[in-house]
């Protein structure tokens, strides 16, 4: 989640859910909170009735990020007016009401932390499980609109 390419200064948000089954996984009873670097949480995302996720993964877009700006607005996200801050932010997915997975960066805190992000494109990276593990690639994804 969150880089910076040489498209625009702009610091490009993005995160990517990832399923642990190949089977169709319904989303309505799923909610994803940010929690900013002030420890304020935001309004949940939440997934409408009957929603489903069948591709492998879903990317959600910062409503805001030039790259994503034709994309359905289901695949897209806006937490604040600038996206998710590279200094400190947390992301917590719900399922339920029983938190079910999270990660955080910067001066919050949790099971999943990483580095605040770099604002330079030479020096950001996007952090993704390889091998059960967190690891900074240069990982790019675009919105696969038949995810949903």
């Amino acid at each position: 989640m969150g880089y910076k390419d040489d498209i625009s200064s702009q610091n490009y948000d993005y995160f990517e859910l990832r399923k642990a089954t190949e089977e169709d996984l319904s989303l309505e009873d799923y909610q994803i909170i940010y929690t900013n670097s002030s420890g304020n949480p935001s309004t949940p995302l939440s997934f409408s009735e009957g929603t489903m996720l069948r591709g492998e993964s879903l990317v959600l877009g910062f409503s805001k990020s030039p790259q994503y700006e034709n994309a359905p607005e289901d695949y897209l996200y806006t937490f604040s007016s600038s996206g998710l801050a590279s200094t400190s932010g947390k992301l917590s997915l719900y399922y339920r009401d029983t938190l079910e997975d999270e990660i955080c960066w910067g001066k919050l805190t949790c099971g999943k932390q990483i580095t605040k992000f770099a604002t330079t494109e030479e020096s950001n990276y996007s952090y993704v499980f390889l091998d059960d593990e967190l690891k900074a690639e240069k990982y790019y994804p675009n919105i696969v609109e038949d995810a949903l």
